[in-house]
């Protein structure tokens, strides 16, 4: 989960925070990733939708919080069309190693 503070709010850091996800989790190897959001939540619909994430299906009534039942919706982002079996994923610290993030 990524939470930004209400005064970071629409100033980019959502998009920032995800553009470096996704390029470490393609490094990895991933196909695909998923995120949940409980509705209604505009604004974090129109993030994932921004940054390329699709539509795939809402469970009713499937989260608790702040004493209420909430419907959580499902984006999928592919990382890659390949139809190639999968491989082992690449471990995080060897991605983050050769990453421009270590002198």
């Amino acid at each position: 989960s990524v939470y930004v503070s209400d005064d970071a709010r629409r100033r980019g850091v959502g998009r920032l925070l995800y553009q470096e996800l996704l390029s470490l989790l393609g490094q990895q190897g991933l196909r695909s990733i998923f995120a949940g959001i409980a509705l209604p939540n505009a604004p974090s619909v129109a993030l994932h939708e921004a940054m390329g994430f699709e539509p795939a299906g809402v469970y009713k009534q499937a989260g608790f919080k702040l004493g209420a039942w909430w419907d959580v919706g499902w984006w999928r982002l592919g990382l890659t069309d390949s139809s190639e079996p999968p491989t082992a994923p690449i471990p995080y610290p060897e991605v983050f190693s050769r990453s421009r993030l270590v002198p």
